[in-house]
């Protein structure tokens, strides 16, 4: 759970803020099946805001922030994953996102042509479908001192499946630990592409 409070200079305005709540099972047994399913669920409320100035740092609104253009956002989302363990350090899941959004101006001030973040205004829907790969042979979750963590992601958005939004992802990660003079260090390496018309906050930066 993350709280904004309401933006600077807008003390009447909603609070912005984001909730998260997931459930992940990694391996769940089966009769018959020698290595378990992977299940996942999870649900996402947002509500947030993004600057349309025509500048990334909105230099125009240094003395009074609140009157700076904005768009405004909420997500709703949920997510299921379902998958199976092809070997004991592995994953390789599918997971269904949906999302209904709705975006609308605020801001004393039009934003400026071209400045305002990739979502539809009014109501739209995101439907997409991820498949993951993993590979983690780290021997501890958060301080990891041997190991490798590999991520091969591909998400896909369309029409066909309910949204309003057609694109494709892709993310390469790879993360691998070890100890120099009994200190974990970790090292992190990410490389990600996005094509179609994605939403703005299913893009790299």
């Amino acid at each position: 759970f993350v709280y904004g409070g309401s933006p600077s200079g807008r003390p009447q305005d909603p609070a912005r803020f984001a909730v998260r709540g997931s459930l992940f099972a990694p391996d769940v047994a089966v009769p018959g099946v020698r290595r378990g399913l992977v299940l996942g669920a999870s649900l996402l409320f947002l509500r947030g805001e993004e600057f349309a100035c025509g500048d990334p740092d909105c230099d125009g609104f240094d003395a009074d922030s609140g009157a700076a253009p904005v768009v405004r956002y909420e997500r709703f989302a949920g997510e299921a994953t379902v998958g199976a363990r092809p070997g004991p350090f592995e994953r390789l899941h599918a997971t269904f996102r949906y999302e209904r959004l709705r975006a609308f101006h605020a801001g004393s001030v039009p934003p400026a042509p071209g400045a305002e973040p990739a979502i539809a205004m009014g109501a739209s829907n995101v439907s997409a479908i991820t498949g993951t790969w993993e590979l983690d042979t780290r021997d501890d979750f958060f301080l990891p001192r041997e190991g490798l963590r590999a991520l091969v992601q591909v998400t896909f958005g369309s029409r066909l499946l309910g949204g309003d939004y057609e694109y494709s992802r892709y993310l390469l990660n790879l993360d691998t630990s070890f100890a120099l003079l009994r200190a974990p260090l970790r090292f992190q390496a990410s490389l990600g592409a996005a094509q179609g018309d994605p939403p703005f906050f299913e893009r790299f930066y």
